[in-house]
């Protein structure tokens, strides 16, 4: 399966859970959650797989466990992505 790193910047204990576009190479992801036990990290994937389209199998974070940038892997190829993304 092909796939696409994407860098991604978390908002967590957000008012308003949801994902957009901050430019062609960023997506912020705002989550309810707290950053405690991998629950933000979590809820970050669904967020992402369910804005994108893919199953949450296919979401992956690379590096960034701790911290507010990640990068992420998603189970799309280079061509599809923008095309999820004008959706967001």
């Amino acid at each position: 399966m092909p796939t696409t790193k994407i860098n991604v910047h978390v908002k967590t204990k957000a008012r308003e859970p949801g994902v957009s576009v901050i430019d062609a190479t960023t997506l912020r992801v705002r989550v309810r959650e707290a950053p405690e036990r991998g629950k933000a990290n979590e809820a970050v994937v669904a967020a992402l797989a369910d804005a994108l389209g893919v199953p949450r199998s296919s979401v992956r974070i690379v590096t960034g466990g701790h911290s507010r940038k990640k990068l992420v892997e998603v189970g799309l190829s280079p061509e599809e992505l923008p095309e999820r993304w004008e959706l967001l």
